[in-house]
């Protein structure tokens, strides 16, 4: 830091021409301590868009230091200073200029993660993740050539139980961004599909929650991560491009005896829902019994998610979801009854998703809803009776 606040005063001014030279002393030195400390020099400089303008003629110096950093295998610390700067490097470059210097740095970026990642190492792993993330955020093209590398690199990581949660959502959050500014590549390189398959599979990942728990636990899982990003993905990828696999984990995992699955089937449904309703809307008349068959399960999570599924098609398959209005409500009414209050919270939201559009057609079952709403509202909890 203090180097950093030197440099910005005296480089500008054409002062301290030996600090490069330095750098690069250090970063050939055979001790691993002083190799460690020319990375932490760079980075320290590199957080300063000052020093960043002065040192911008030496960036291909700078890049192939690094690059050395990162390879540099004899103290962990090295390649993770050597990431730190990186970080920072990439967030002052300006698009071109990360594309020039950044862009040949991802492939030993990607070997130092899955090293990392294989040995468990969480704290340069989740690294190596932000690095890449940034990089795709900042410049698309920055990534080359490597934007299938860099997806599946973010799939091993979220898929290696033995890291830590918060490194394996880092991982997610890496495949997500790269669908996001790199759909196009992904598609070309026909990853897409695998992406949802994977993706589908963490969102099945087991839990150690209770199913006949009522209360909500706010503790995010593996399975509320993967949920947001199949949710991203059909907001960014046309549904031509994922409908086939989607179709396909449906058929495979809905009649599933492991609950998780089938309550992933339900969950993928209702949040890929917007960005695939033209798709999704073409399968009502197959999906739709499925979806009475999830609310009729005998575990709570399955039906829970069952009723979300409504409560989303009910959002943004319309008009055609109002064909099953009758057959619809008839299901809701039943699991209105749920012992479970977070099912009955559930469909709650779905009838109250599915009359918003119904018109006069909600007329013949009007009596019956709201002799049903009133019982909830006399008998319900607090979050049962706002619902």
């Amino acid at each position: 830091a203090v180097a950093c606040v030197v440099a910005r005063h005296t480089l500008p001014k054409g002062a301290w021409n030996e600090l490069l030279a330095f750098i690069m002393q250090c970063s050939q030195a055979t001790e691993p301590e002083r190799r460690e400390v020319s990375m932490v020099l760079v980075g320290s400089l590199l957080e300063s868009i000052e020093v960043v303008e002065c040192l911008q003629p030496h960036s291909q110096v700078l890049g192939q230091l690094l690059a050395k950093g990162l390879e540099d295998r004899a103290s962990a610390a090295i390649p993770r200073a050597a990431l730190k700067a990186l970080s920072a490097w990439a967030q002052v470059l300006d698009e071109d200029e990360a594309v020039e210097v950044l862009a040949p740095l991802v492939q030993p970026i990607l070997r130092l993660g899955m090293a990392t990642a294989a040995a468990a190492d969480d704290e340069v792993t989740a690294l190596a993740c932000n690095v890449l993330e940034e990089l795709a955020e900042s410049s698309a093209a920055a990534l080359g050539s490597n934007a299938a590398n860099v997806a599946r690199f973010g799939l091993t990581c979220a898929e290696n139980t033995p890291l830590e949660l918060s490194t394996r959502s880092t991982g997610l959050s890496l495949v997500a961004t790269v669908v996001t500014s790199r759909r196009k590549a992904l598609h070309k390189a026909q990853l897409l599909p695998t992406i949802v398959e994977h993706v589908f599979e963490l969102c099945c990942e087991e839990t150690h929650d209770d199913d006949d728990d009522d209360d909500d636990d706010d503790e995010l899982t593996m399975h509320h991560h993967a949920a947001q990003v199949l949710e991203v993905i059909s907001e960014e990828v046309p549904s031509k491009q994922i409908i086939q696999v989607i179709t396909e984990l449906v058929k495979a995992n809905h009649n599933s005896d492991n609950s998780f699955r089938r309550r992933s089937v339900f969950v993928m449904l209702g949040l890929m829902a917007h960005g695939c309703s033209e798709a999704f809307c073409k399968r009502l008349p197959v999906t739709m019994p499925i979806v009475y068959q999830g609310c009729e399960a005998p575990e709570t999570r399955v039906r829970e998610a069952a009723c979300l599924t409504i409560g989303m098609f009910a959002q943004f398959l319309h008009p055609e979801i109002l064909e099953y209005g009758p057959a619809t409500l008839s299901c809701l009414f039943k699991v209105l009854d749920d012992a479970k209050e977070r099912v009955r919270e559930r469909a709650c939201f779905a009838l109250e998703a599915l009359c918003e559009h119904l018109g006069e057609a909600i007329l013949p079952v009007l009596e019956p809803l709201i002799t049903r709403l009133v019982v909830l509202l006399h008998n319900g909890s607090p979050a049962a009776q706002k619902s």
